[in-house]
């Protein structure tokens, strides 16, 4: 389980909307000075960052929690929003600069746009289809003293 701390901001129906603070983990890191993802997190700084939770605890505006999800639903869902397309991509360009590849590399660019937009809105459709699955969902797990100052977004 994954797990971030947060503040509830409101509540809707079941699920709970907690404002969580983007860290990065180059504070723990004695190379953060010099690495190209150090300065990058210091550019664009620490925001807030609103996620919609499952809220089996029964919580309030104002109060502090753990949210969590699970790390199998983390790796499903970068696994299909970042190969997902690319994949779509490049099998519809191959495809296309096999079927039209003596007419030049048009086809191949205009199969791999034609696979990125399949693609994107396969997963656009996917993740209307499995927005309430439970599996796919972060959790509230439990209340705690807060120890990170919230801001709003």
């Amino acid at each position: 389980m994954i797990e971030e701390q947060g503040c509830v901001i409101a509540l809707e129906d079941g699920y709970a909307l907690v404002q969580t603070q983007r860290r990065s983990s180059c504070v723990q890191c004695g190379v953060n000075q010099g690495c190209g993802t150090g300065v990058i997190a210091k550019l664009v700084g620490q925001r807030a960052t609103e996620v919609r939770a499952l809220d089996p605890v029964g919580v309030k505006p104002g109060d502090a929690v753990v949210i969590g999800i699970e790390e199998s639903a983390l790796v499903q869902g970068s696994f299909l929003v970042y190969a997902w397309p690319l994949i779509a991509m490049l099998v519809t360009a191959g495809i296309a600069q096999w079927l039209w590849g003596h007419l030049g590399d048009w086809p191949a660019v205009l199969g791999g746009l034609l696979g990125i937009s399949i693609g994107f809105g396969w997963l656009f459709w996917l993740a209307r289809r499995i927005r309430k699955n439970p599996h796919f969902q972060p959790v509230i797990l439990r209340r705690v003293e807060s120890t990170i100052p919230l801001t709003k977004a």
